[in-house]
């Protein structure tokens, strides 16, 4: 069987005897293409051997069947220079990734840190806007937490959503302002690598706080080395940021450094100052233990104090003796403020199964601190 169109080659004077014709196979070309692929691959280089110069070729008629070992010049293997020897081992090459969890329902969603970073975000609250469905709110000053709304559904401070900061749970179980009151305030935006947020409860891993849905905050930077942010804004607000990244650590391993001040909303008479400061410090540590073992240390402190506005009646506004903004001339009144600290540890080991699979054991202790002066009566 025949593949294309002949082609003759001449070897030696010209003769009728002297003509040879050779066809091509396209099977055979890729014959010999394949076993210069599988050669190749295996660490061996494809070299054709010469022709003796002082040999011709028989002739034969120009009717007569033609075979490919005829013409085609022998293939000989020789060893390649990138093959691998005993004077060069192998090169061991060791790749790292994150296996994101899979989706537990349409509304389970992973916010990955090219929108966390598309604009500057001030606190971990405004990382919370980036998911859809949730606004946030601050009515109470830095030393506060965030007021978070799902979906229409109000979670006041936190109380029915539940927060983990790197696997960490911040819901306390008991606080003034209700139970399961979370303050986010410690979390600096710039050691977020990404956010999971899943809307509703469909997942038992969510916990008893999660009545609207739940928050994971997945610590990592991305960009090594050391950074130093300067921020100023309305209010008089200021913040400076270090951040220390070592460059051939994971991205896991960080230490972060805030410090945040403002002068807050002031009415026309220079009153109701809700001016705050707060400083907060974050880092961890990745480990790698013998075989399949990681695990890794988590630290947080931080430390605010916020003036708060307070309240005022409401016959006293419709008579006009204080402003709906404003507060009442009173040291007790303009006094009003809020001071806060918190202290996390944790420590973390991982066993990273054959399967893909991961278990873990997280041990943590925190310490809570909160102390809030204000007037609810409205000087009754």
């Amino acid at each position: 069987m025949r593949f294309g169109s002949p082609v003759q080659r001449r070897y030696g004077p010209p003769a009728t005897s002297s003509w040879l014709r050779q066809d091509y196979g396209l099977m055979a070309a890729l014959a010999v293409i394949t076993a210069m692929s599988v050669c190749a691959s295996d660490g061996w280089a494809v070299t054709p051997a010469p022709i003796p110069t002082d040999a011709s070729p028989t002739a034969v008629p120009t009717d007569a069947p033609s075979t490919e070992s005829a013409v085609t010049p022998p293939i000989v293997l020789a060893p390649w220079r990138g093959s691998t020897t005993a004077e060069q081992p192998p090169l061991e090459v060791v790749v790292r990734g994150r296996r994101r969890a899979p989706a537990r329902g349409v509304s389970d969603v992973v916010v990955e840190r090219e929108i966390l970073v598309a604009v500057p975000r001030a606190s971990a609250g405004e990382l919370l806007a980036t998911a859809p469905g949730i606004y946030v709110a601050r009515p109470e000053g830095d030393a506060v937490a965030h007021q978070v709304f799902l979906r229409g559904f109000d979670a006041e401070h936190g109380q029915d959503m539940a927060f983990s900061v790197g696997g960490v749970p911040v819901n306390q179980p008991s606080h003034i302002h209700g139970q399961g009151y979370a303050d986010l305030n410690f979390l600096m935006p710039e050691v977020v690598r990404s956010m999971r947020v899943r809307e509703g409860v469909y997942d038992p891993r969510q916990g008893d706080f999660a009545v609207a849905g739940s928050v994971d905050f997945d610590l990592g930077v991305v960009e090594r080395g050391l950074r130093l942010t300067a921020t100023k804004g309305s209010f008089a607000t200021e913040a400076l940021a270090l951040v220390w990244a070592p460059e051939r650590e994971a991205e896991e391993t960080f230490v972060a450094v805030q410090l945040r001040r403002s002068d807050g909303f002031t009415d026309e008479g220079g009153a109701n100052r809700r001016g705050s400061i707060s400083g907060a410090v974050i880092g961890q540590l990745a480990l790698v233990g013998p075989g399949d073992l990681r695990g890794r240390i988590f630290v947080a402190a931080h430390a605010a104090r916020a003036g708060i506005a307070g309240v005022v009646r409401q016959d006293d506004i419709d008579a006009g003796r204080v402003d709906l903004y404003g507060t009442y001339n009173n040291p007790s009144a303009t006094a009003q403020s809020t001071l806060t600290s918190r202290a996390l540890a944790a420590l973390e080991l991982g066993l990273l199964r054959p399967t893909g699979d991961r278990s873990a054991l997280l041990l943590w202790a925190g310490q809570v601190d909160f102390r809030s002066r204000i007037n609810n009566t409205g000087f009754v």
